[in-house]
C-alpha cells in the first residue's frame, strides 16, 4: 500500500475517533445524489490520469461519511501525483476538525501556518477557498512532506471558514475535501507541478459535477 494511501486512511480513523456525533435525519435521496455526483467527476482530464482507491468501510463509518470518493491522479508527463479524498456528510461530523489534529495522529506535524488558497469563478466555474499548509513526518527516514489543501463545499462553491462547525451550521450536509501532494523540493517549481496546474482543472470538473441537476441517483458513466 502506498504511503499516501496509508496517510489518508489514518486521517479518516483520527476523524472518527475525535468526531462529535449529531443527530441529523438521514436523507437517503440526498446521499444517493451526492454519491452520484462524486462518481461523475471524470477520472481523466487534461494531462491528469486518475484511478479509484478503496477505503475500508469501517474507516468510512468511523468518519461518518455518507458518500465519498478517494482517487489518485498522476500527471502523464511529470509523474506528479495528487491524492484527493472527498467526503459527504452532516456538518457536525465533517466540520469537527482540521487536518492538524488528524495528521498529528499519523506522525505528521504542521510545517507552516495555514493560508488561504483561492480560485475565482472565472477559473473554475464557482468560488473556491481552501486552507493550505505543509505537513512533515520526520520518521521513518527519509522524511515525508505533504502539501495539503482542505475545505468544505456545497453546490454553490467551496469555503475555508475558521470555525466550520459553527460557521456552516445553517447547512445540514456538506462536502469536505483533502487534496494532498508530496512536496519534493526544487522539482516542484516546474509549472506542471504547481498547485494551479492540478487544482484549477480539477475544480472545474468538481464544480460542474456538484451543480449538475441532471445527476441524481446514478453516476454519469460517460464521465468515467
Amino acid at each position: 500500500m502506498k504511503p499516501l494511501t496509508v496517510v489518508v486512511i489514518l486521517i479518516l480513523v483520527a476523524v472518527g475517533i475525535w468526531n462529535v456525533r449529531r443527530a441529523v435525519p438521514i436523507d437517503n435521496e440526498a446521499i444517493a445524489t451526492a454519491q452520484a455526483r462524486l462518481d461523475s467527476v471524470p477520472l481523466n482530464f487534461g494531462p491528469w490520469r486518475g484511478r479509484e482507491r478503496e477505503v475500508d468501510p469501517r474507516v468510512l463509518r468511523a468518519a461518518e461519511a455518507l458518500a465519498h470518493s478517494n482517487r489518485e491522479y498522476v500527471h502523464e508527463r511529470t509523474g506528479k501525483s495528487w491524492n484527493v479524498l472527498l467526503l459527504f456528510g452532516n456538518t457536525g461530523a465533517q466540520g469537527a476538525h482540521d487536518p492538524e489534529v488528524c495528521y498529528r495522529g499519523s506522525g505528521f506535524r504542521r510545517f507552516d501556518t495555514p493560508t488561504h488558497y483561492r480560485l475565482t469563478p472565472e477559473q473554475t466555474g464557482g468560488p473556491v477557498d481552501l486552507w493550505s499548509a505543509r505537513f512533515e513526518r520526520p520518521e521513518p527516514a527519509p522524511a515525508t512532506m505533504l502539501h495539503v489543501y482542505w475545505g468544505w463545499g456545497h453546490e454553490g462553491g467551496w469555503e475555508a471558514p475558521d470555525n466550520p462547525r459553527f460557521e456552516l451550521v445553517g447547512r445540514k450536509m456538506v462536502y469536505k475535501i483533502y487534496a494532498q501532494a508530496p512536496t519534493t523540493g526544487p522539482s516542484d517549481t516546474e509549472p506542471a507541478n504547481l498547485p494551479d496546474a492540478f487544482l484549477i482543472p480539477f475544480y472545474r470538473e468538481v464544480n460542474k459535477a456538484l451543480s449538475n441537476p441532471a445527476v441524481q441517483n446514478e453516476p454519469a458513466s460517460a464521465a468515467q
